[in-house]
């Protein structure tokens, strides 16, 4: 049996390896699905820009062919505390990345967002978006 369209979406606050990320707990309020750190110390050491963390909230499978709703389902998460993750990511290089994994199943997914009021919530918290297309 096919499933459903779904979209897998993750929000990661990226930071230097040296940067206190559960200052992004402290912030949202919010405990991380996840946090990821590059534990490879000869990739870090050869490339620094590559010695970093994530503060990752996961939202797996969430019903729905459309990005828009994915996008903001997990930025309203985190949207009560925008101008202090604003500033936290100013204060330490830090960013915002909104990672999107489709699986379309029978249905089709159109692969865009179409809301000028999504682009703005991402323009706002200054968020790089990632399509990850395994399932085209």
């Amino acid at each position: 049996m096919n499933r459903a369209a779904e979209i897998s979406t993750t929000l990661s606050v990226v930071s230097p390896a040296n940067v206190d990320v559960q200052q992004v707990t402290a912030l949202t309020g919010i405990e991380p699905t996840k946090v990821w750190q590059q534990k490879n110390r000869t990739i870090a050491s050869k490339h620094p820009e590559l010695d970093y963390q994530e503060w990752q909230i996961h939202l797996p499978n969430l019903p729905a062919a459309d990005f828009d709703y994915a996008i903001n389902t997990v930025l309203d998460l985190i949207w009560h505390a925008k101008l202090d993750l604003m500033r936290f990511c100013d204060m330490t290089n830090s960013h915002i990345t909104i990672h999107l994994m489709p699986h379309a199943g029978p249905e089709v997914i159109v692969y865009a967002i179409d809301k000028p009021e999504t682009l703005e919530r991402c323009a706002t918290l200054k968020c790089r978006i990632h399509f990850h297309l395994d399932d085209i």
